[in-house]
């Protein structure tokens, strides 16, 4: 059971031997469904995410961090500039009823695509639609998003870091494929 956090969309990915789908399945679904937003799971999993962009990102990981680099200069001024993992400060100042707020503005049936594959009934198909059925309506999650702006020549930036092992090299520009495109999957 795992997430994967983007810039326009966040995905649960649930993987299991047929054979305990439906124990499984319980748990994946309690997790979406009936989160109980524990204030001792919140500060856990926020202390987490600052250690992560406050160090990790910085000290072990180069390729991320070029990454990140390159995404703030290719989206200067654009919402794609800001980072997925967020921010130290950002962390430090998100509440468990921002969290709260966000599931529930954001996760509602409106927003909501299902894939499943694999070994599976269909009653088994079946119940995981009523289930998911019972989500609020909300509103559609899209946001109309500002044209980036394409750079002026060549722009290089370097980060230098002492005691590194290797270099990672980044080069790329903005371009208006999104998720609703049709050739997304085919570019992912």
């Amino acid at each position: 059971f795992s997430v994967s956090v983007d810039k326009e969309a966040v995905v649960f990915t649930g993987e299991v031997h047929k054979d305990h789908l439906d124990k499984f399945y319980d748990i994946f679904k309690s997790s979406l469904l009936d989160n109980k937003f524990d204030e001792s799971d919140f500060k856990r999993i926020k202390n987490n995410q600052l250690n992560y962009v406050s160090t990790a990102v910085i000290n072990t990981n180069d390729e991320r961090l070029s990454k990140r680099v390159l995404e703030e200069k290719l989206y200067n001024g654009h919402p794609y500039a800001k980072l997925v993992e967020g921010t130290k400060s950002g962390v430090e100042s998100i509440t468990l009823d921002d969290v709260k707020s966000q599931y529930a503005e954001f996760f509602t049936k409106n927003n909501l695509v299902i894939g499943i594959a694999g070994g599976y009934s269909s009653k088994f198909l079946a119940k995981v639609k009523s289930d998911f059925s019972s989500m609020k309506e909300g509103k559609n999650g899209l946001v109309d998003l500002p044209k980036e702006s394409a750079p002026k020549g060549i722009d290089f930036t370097i980060v230098a870091k002492k005691n590194t092992f290797g270099s990672a090299i980044f080069m790329g520009f903005p371009y208006d494929l999104t998720r609703s495109s049709k050739d997304f999957a085919a570019m992912m």
